[in-house]
């Protein structure tokens, strides 16, 4: 049986060597029959710690004094290891969320080489378009590239989204991710 979590972090800033995680989502995948089916949805939210810079805080809604109090993510962490189960994973932005998981391991004193292999849905995305015979500029220094985000890759595929302009939360963000994922599998973009 195949099977696949797949990660969505939301977090204090962009910087995993100086922001932290505030909240993380899991969608557990496992291929039975040819089929992908959730096995398993899991929300954390924790204390990062500190502010939350009001740029992401625009994006995922959450504050400091939300989130103070809360558990930190060293104090779930082997919770969350237990349902990344050391399998594949799978995020949209797979270096974004997997910088913030070695730094929030790291944090907690576990070595942050247990992190598991990780697919990049974005990397799938982007291989569909050029694929399509589309240009797709390189990414700038910040690893960002233009028109392949989650939302218009969702709504290339008719996937149903975000509200636009509203905040979101990491589950969602899983979902979806989970959701084109199994959509570039299935034609024959990821490998899982």
């Amino acid at each position: 049986m195949q099977r696949i979590a797949v990660l969505d972090f939301e977090t204090t800033g962009l910087d995993p060597a100086v922001d932290r995680a505030c909240s993380l989502g899991v969608v557990n995948l496992v291929l039975i029959g040819g089929k992908w089916k959730t096995a398993g949805l899991h929300e954390w939210t924790f204390d990062p710690g500190r502010e939350v810079d009001p740029g992401a805080a625009w994006v995922n809604g959450l504050s400091w004094n939300l989130l103070r109090g809360l558990p930190t993510f060293a104090g779930v962490a082997r919770e969350i290891l237990h349902v990344l189960d050391g399998g594949p994973v799978a995020a949209y932005n797979a270096s974004f969320d997997m910088g913030f998981l070695r730094a929030e391991l790291e944090a907690a004193e576990y070595d942050p080489r247990i992190c598991p292999p990780a697919i990049c849905i974005k990397d799938a995305y982007i291989r569909y378009r050029e694929a399509k015979g589309e240009n797709v500029p390189p990414p700038d220094e910040r690893g960002y590239v233009p028109g392949v985000s989650l939302d218009r890759a969702l709504a290339e595929f008719a996937i149903p989204g975000r509200v636009k302009g509203a905040p979101h939360g990491a589950l969602e963000d899983a979902r979806l991710a989970a959701a084109l994922l199994v959509r570039l599998h299935g034609l024959g973009l990821i490998e899982a």
